[in-house]
């Protein structure tokens, strides 16, 4: 089986536009800050394929660059090996149904994308650790899932409300407790792999799969 690039062009998507940002938009990868952080207070803690979606929107392939949200829409850029195509995607946001999607067709060789307080870090081995900011001392360490290639993580971490997510390539979302104590608090799986890193907005939270888009909130 052939294994699956990406175009650099594809593993950053950033919204810029004259005026102020409005609250709750997650307009670049790590979100607005360009940190990682978001101040939402209400992000679905525990889901799977079934709990705690909201939608899930079908994707033509693989991709490594995360879901950009704005006000009503949420948007991806994909790479479509098999029609030569860099596109667009822009999707509804309170229903995941397709918008619209424009891009160019190509016809030369991409470059590609090669397999490469708290201070909290996630290494490609799916390992966690916890270092003192000050002191730079190792607090914990944990092994978060087993050995593997789908085990280690291409993802950004995201941390909200004393919360981290960390996604790994096997779809699986851990969220750890943002303290000196190493804790679990909860292990998500929805059998998808994913590159991606999640976005939050308005205490939804975005996850680009190689095979969809999901969209996770509870319940109102």
């Amino acid at each position: 089986m052939k294994s699956l690039t990406t175009p650099h062009w594809l593993l950053s998507l950033t919204l810029t536009f004259a005026g102020p940002a409005f609250a709750g938009n997650w307009p670049n990868w790590r979100g607005p800050e360009g940190n990682g952080v978001s101040r939402d207070k209400n992000l679905s803690l525990k889901w799977n394929d079934k709990e705690n979606v909201r939608w899930r929107a079908e994707l033509p392939g693989p991709g490594n660059s995360s879901p950009i949200v704005w006000a009503d829409r949420v948007f991806v850029a994909q790479f479509v090996a098999n029609e030569n195509r860099r596109t667009l995607m822009c999707f509804d946001r309170a229903t995941g149904k397709l918008r619209r999607q424009s891009g160019v067709t190509y016809t030369e060789n991409e470059s590609t994308q090669e397999n490469q307080g708290h201070l909290y870090t996630i290494s490609q081995e799916g390992i966690a650790e916890c270092f003192e900011l000050s002191s730079g001392q190792s607090l914990w360490q944990e092994r978060l899932s087993g050995p593997g290639a789908q085990s280690s993580s291409w993802s950004s971490t995201l941390l909200a409300d004393g919360k981290i997510y960390v996604p790994n390539k096997s779809g699986d979302v851990f969220v750890l407790r943002a303290a000196p104590k190493f804790e679990v608090l909860a292990t998500n799986s929805i059998g998808e792999p994913t590159n991606a890193s999640l976005a939050a907005s308005n205490d939804e939270l975005f996850l680009r799969t190689d095979k969809a888009l999901w969209c996770f909130a509870a319940p109102k």
